[in-house]
C-alpha cells in the first residue's frame, strides 16, 4: 500500500502479488503528463482513475479482472 501521495504499487488480483514496478514492458516516459497522471500501461493492463476519488489512478489487468 502506497505511503504517501504520489506513490504508485501494482496488484494481480489471480496470485494476490503486488509490485512497486508497473509489470509490463518499457514504458514510454513522454506517456506521463505533468498533471500527475501516471504513465500508460501496455496491454493488457489499463490505467482507470477512481471514481471516488479523482487524480487517484490504478492499473487494471483486463485479462485477470
Amino acid at each position: 500500500v502506497p505511503g504517501s501521495p504520489g506513490e504508485w504499487y501494482y496488484y494481480n488480483e489471480d496470485t494476490q502479488e503486488t509490485a512497486w514496478s508497473l509489470p509490463t514492458a518499457e514504458v514510454a516516459s513522454s506517456s506521463s503528463s505533468s498533471a500527475g497522471r501516471p504513465a500508460e500501461p501496455q496491454a493488457p493492463w489499463i490505467l482507470q482513475e477512481a471514481e471516488y476519488s479523482p487524480g487517484t489512478w490504478y492499473y487494471v489487468n483486463t485479462e485477470t479482472e
